[in-house]
């Protein structure tokens, strides 16, 4: 793949500044490699539960994968549909579900444009550029998510609430049978949050609710994070996805990890979860690591590729 493919914003608004341009020519390269001559895929995609992790180097393999980049439409926003494409592709041919997201207006990481409220309307917004994205999607078996978190970015819950179905709708009407998940931030729906319903559109214009969360304090449990996320979504007859968490590497993080397991499997309608381990572990704005530490990384390999997660598989 040439460097020419990014600028350095689009780097920067990719991945939050986590990787050097280097390391992300280098990631596409290693996808490119993995699609080409790849017509099907590899292993079909994974059956029951399912767990995996987000990060781009440290688990490269799993048989989940989740894009929570900044790609969509509007100021700040990533717009590389080409790229989500290879990810996608890569995701395929290795036999994981992908959880991707594409996002509309400009998100708090990067406002450097002012605040920017959701649109009224698909007009003149090149979304027919992420059907093949989306296609791709369907095949692996995963979830095409609109607009992860947006109770974290600017915009106003009303107008996200009216575009949320005019997005599902294209994207349901160009790839049939494709799942549409809203995904909203654990402490929305937690005591002193605005409420999920606040932020939650016409239920029938989604198929998962996915969450996220993550654990910054010695004894937090998935229970405790994601409990009433559970409630909720079965109060809208939708099964549930964790597609973010992790827990803060300056605490014992095998006790999370083991709430995690338990959560997911006790819990017929929890999908899985994933692990945001994130490369370096550190967000940039943010500034928390939850990059596993050498002995949670032992005990997460032993949930994959065996026993109960015998669908997934771990390279690091």
């Amino acid at each position: 793949m040439p460097t020419t493919m990014y600028t350095q914003d689009e780097v920067d608004a990719l991945l939050d500044g986590m990787y050097s341009r280097d390391e992300i020519d280098a990631y596409i390269s290693g996808l490119q490699q993995q699609i080409d001559g790849v017509k099907k895929p590899n292993v079909p995609p994974p059956a029951g539960k399912i767990i995996g992790s987000g990060d781009m180097q440290a688990f490269r393999g799993m048989r989940i994968s989740g894009h929570r980049t900044y790609n969509g439409f509007g100021a700040q926003r990533q717009f590389n549909p080409k790229g989500a494409l290879a990810l996608v592709q890569a995701d395929l041919a290795a036999g994981r579900k992908s959880y991707q997201s594409v996002g509309f207006g400009n998100n708090k990481a990067h406002p450097k444009d002012g605040p920017q409220d959701f649109p009224d309307t698909l007009t003149g917004l090149p979304v027919d550029q992420f059907v093949p994205v989306w296609k791709v999607v369907q095949q692996t078996g995963g979830v095409a998510i609109i607009h992860h978190e947006p109770e974290d970015d600017p915009g106003t819950p009303a107008k996200f609430k009216n575009i949320f179905p005019i997005m599902s709708k294209y994207i349901k009407q160009q790839v049939p049978g494709i799942r549409v998940g809203l995904c909203l931030m654990a402490w929305t729906g937690r005591q002193g949050g605005p409420g999920f319903q606040t932020w939650t559109p016409d239920p029938a214009s989604f198929d998962v609710f996915c969450i996220d969360g993550y654990a910054h304090q010695v004894g937090d449990t998935a229970q405790q994070l994601f409990g009433n996320a559970l409630a909720y979504a079965r109060s809208l007859k939708k099964p549930l996805m964790i597609t973010e968490t992790g827990q803060e590497n300056n605490v014992d993080q095998i006790p999370f990890l083991a709430s995690l397991d338990s959560f997911v499997q006790q819990n017929a309608d929890v999908e899985g979860f994933l692990y945001w381990n994130g490369g370096n572990g550190i967000q940039a704005k943010g500034g928390h690591n939850y990059h596993l530490q050498s002995d949670a990384l032992a005990v997460f390999g032993q949930l994959v590729g065996a026993g109960k997660y015998a669908q997934s598989t771990l390279a690091v």
